[in-house]
């Protein structure tokens, strides 16, 4: 009896470190969570946010580097990245709260969110047109936006950014003088694509 009871045990614990390896497989070694448009580097297999892969690879000078192995990343390797990614998968993944939770949010904001996000995107303006903001960067601003602050910092490519809801603008908080406008408009209005994937005609 006992022998039966220490084989169940051993296999809850063995259940149990397969689906935690499952889910740290998921996360981000960047921003430590959950990956957003995820990117998994041929060189090692480590993955990561889009936009954190992206930070990675224009810190580190002409050639990027996994944050976890150091193994080199081909520098096309994100533009290659983008082009697999059909309209229909950027724009699922740009809907906001209603595709995806913030577990954050209190239940009064979460549904203030839920409904102008239903209806409502941030965009950023970039050399050649909008932007979207990507799902998890568009939450945090829609959140700090209904609760009425000024500004709010969201960390984007491996930089701290500072959102400027009174003039409407973005800027790296270690580069004040390079600044973006950005815009919050209905969810369908045109635009380039979601930070800085092109959407395909």
């Amino acid at each position: 009896m006992a022998s039966k009871a220490k084989a169940k045990a051993t296999q809850a614990v063995k259940r149990k470190k397969t689906a935690d390896k499952e889910k740290d497989r998921d996360v981000c070694a960047i921003c430590l969570d959950q990956a957003v448009h995820p990117v998994r580097f041929d060189c090692c297999g480590h993955e990561y946010c889009f936009l954190c892969a992206k930070g990675l690879m224009e810190n580190h000078g002409d050639r990027g580097r996994c944050s976890l192995c150091r193994k080199p990343i081909p520098n096309d390797f994100l533009e290659g990245h983008w082009k697999k990614r059909t309209r229909k998968d950027l724009e699922l993944s740009s809907k906001g709260v209603g595709q995806q939770q913030v577990p954050s949010l209190s239940k009064k904001v979460a549904l203030d969110v839920h409904h102008s996000i239903c209806v409502r995107q941030w965009f950023y303006e970039g050399r050649d047109g909008w932007w979207k903001f990507e799902v998890r960067h568009n939450q945090e601003l829609e959140e700090a936006f209904q609760n009425g602050l000024n500004t709010c910092e969201a960390l984007i490519c491996g930089h701290i950014y500072v959102i400027d809801f009174t003039r409407m603008i973005q800027f790296r908080k270690d580069s004040l003088p390079k600044k973006r406008r950005i815009k919050r408009d209905v969810i369908r209005a045109k635009c380039k694509g979601v930070a800085g994937m092109v959407l395909k005609k």
